[in-house]
């Protein structure tokens, strides 16, 4: 209990900074449902909902996790629990790194980028890797069903 406690303080920051994309959501009325799971905050977006459209459909991603918030989008519920452990293992490991995670983040999929011209900087990267092996995803996504660019940020 006492870790939870620690690692709640330490991913304080950035559920602070996701807190005030929550409030907009949430005045915008762009969530179907939120509720708390252990130790994450699960906003699920309406599929039609402008921010589901522009930030998570139409790049391909179902959600993403900030701080202990995390915002998620699905019509499949399969898919959708999947995604939400996947997140959730990403909610876990800010309450590791704190503020330092999105950092760790970006340095983890420049290193790949730089030093790993085989790999993919999103796909290979350490956290999601990790992400994903504990949601029971696929973990090694074969070259031809990555895009053809290697780093994500394009």
């Amino acid at each position: 209990m006492a870790l939870r406690i620690i690692g709640w303080v330490w991913a304080l920051p950035l559920t602070i900074l996701s807190s005030f994309l929550f409030i907009f959501l949430y005045l915008t009325k762009q969530f179907e449902k939120v509720y708390l799971d252990d130790y994450a905050i699960i906003c699920k977006l309406k599929l039609g909902s402008k921010f589901a459209r522009k930030a998570l459909i139409k790049r391909g991603f179902y959600g993403f996790s900030f701080g202990n918030f995390v915002f998620i989008c699905c019509t499949d519920p399969e898919v959708f629990e999947k995604n939400v452990t996947h997140e959730k293992c990403h909610c876990k490991q800010q309450m590791i790194y704190g503020i330092l995670f999105p950092i760790l983040w970006f340095l983890e999929s420049v290193r790949i980028f730089i030093f790993e011209k085989d790999k993919h900087s999103y796909y290979d990267n350490f956290f999601e890797v990790e992400a994903r092996m504990v949601a029971g995803q696929r973990v090694k996504i074969p070259k031809e069903d990555c895009e053809n660019d290697r780093w994500i940020f394009w």
